[in-house]
């Protein structure tokens, strides 16, 4: 029973850190095309 919990908030950090990975990806992405078009300006 008590594994099974270990397992489970393995699970729940690597889903968290993922998020984080993605929001962050997502937001360079961002800022990276709002700079490509101040350049082109």
């Amino acid at each position: 029973m008590k594994y099974g919990k270990v397992i489970d908030l393995h699970e729940k950090r690597r889903e968290i850190s993922r998020k984080k990975i993605v929001k962050s990806l997502k937001h360079s992405v961002k800022t990276a095309k709002k700079n490509l078009s101040d350049l082109e300006k």
